[in-house]
C-alpha cells in the first residue's frame, strides 16, 4: 500500500524518541552480546575491545540486519544470521536513543 512505501522512506521515529541508525560491522566476531526482548532483539552488552564499540549501545534495539528484518526475530536467531556472514561486513539497522540525547 502507499503508506507502507511512505512509512519506508521517512526516518523511523516510532513516537519512542528512538531514531534509527545504519551501523556497518566489519567481518570477524564483534563481541555484541544480544538480548531477546518483547519489543525484539537488543544489544546487552558490547564488549571491550569489540569493532563496534562506540557504535552500537546497550539498549539498541536492532531491527534489521543486512535488509532482513529481525524485529521478531529471537537474539539466537540474529547472532546466527551475523555468523552466517562473519566473513563480510554486514549492515546492522538499529533504533536506538539519538547520539546527542543527554541523559
Amino acid at each position: 500500500s502507499l503508506h507502507d512505501d511512505f512509512s519506508k522512506s521517512a526516518p523511523t521515529k516510532e513516537g519512542t524518541g528512538l531514531v534509527q541508525r545504519e551501523c556497518y560491522a566489519p567481518p570477524g566476531k564483534l563481541g555484541v552480546i544480544i538480548d531477546t526482548t518483547s519489543s525484539g532483539p537488543i544489544v546487552h552488552e558490547v564488549k571491550p575491545g569489540s569493532a563496534l564499540e562506540g557504535v552500537l549501545f546497550s539498549g539498541d534495539r536492532i531491527i534489521a540486519v543486512d535488509d532482513i528484518d529481525t524485529r521478531s526475530k529471537t537474539a539466537a536467531e540474529v547472532t546466527n544470521i551475523m555468523a552466517s556472514k562473519v566473513n563480510v561486513a554486514r549492515k546492522i539497522s538499529v533504533l536506538g536513543v539519538p547520539s546527542d540525547a543527554s541523559i
